[in-house]
């Protein structure tokens, strides 16, 4: 795996060896979530309601890849480059055990301000992707 510093995001706009199901539909979004999220049901009205215990990313879950030595640099904890590269190793090789991407490409912002985005799900994240592909 490459150091986190040595490319670019724009180098390599799919990393992972799979297949990818660019921009799916929101139909097609829809029965990818109904067929692989655990605990996805349909409300009387026909919605999808998803049952789940965190509603949004924690940020006692939420690491910045950097040398301990700049831990005060930032707001969030830091976890060292050896460890991460261990943890995205392993993040890799179950992404490419599942063998498909969901890849939804947007912007976040307004206007001159908007950068352009591009998020990858696995398929029990479809839901997301689904509510990303809406706010993108």
């Amino acid at each position: 795996m490459a150091h986190f510093s040595e490319k670019m995001p724009w180098e390599d706009l799919k990393p992972y060896n799979v297949k990818y199901i660019e921009n799916p539909t929101q139909e097609e979004l829809r029965e990818i979530t109904l067929k692989h999220v655990p605990a996805a049901l349909l409300s009387a009205y026909n919605n999808i309601d998803r049952i789940t215990k965190r509603k949004a990313r924690m940020q006692k879950n939420t690491y910045i890849i950097a040398p301990l030595s700049d831990a005060g640099l930032y707001s969030v904890k830091v976890i060292e480059p050896d460890r991460a590269r261990k943890i995205l190793d392993i993040q890799r090789e179950y992404i490419e055990k599942q063998g498909e991407l969901i890849e939804i490409d947007g912007y976040y912002g307004i206007g001159d301000k908007a950068v352009a985005i591009q998020c990858f799900y696995t398929k029990e994240g479809a839901n997301v992707a689904g509510m990303q592909q809406v706010l993108a």
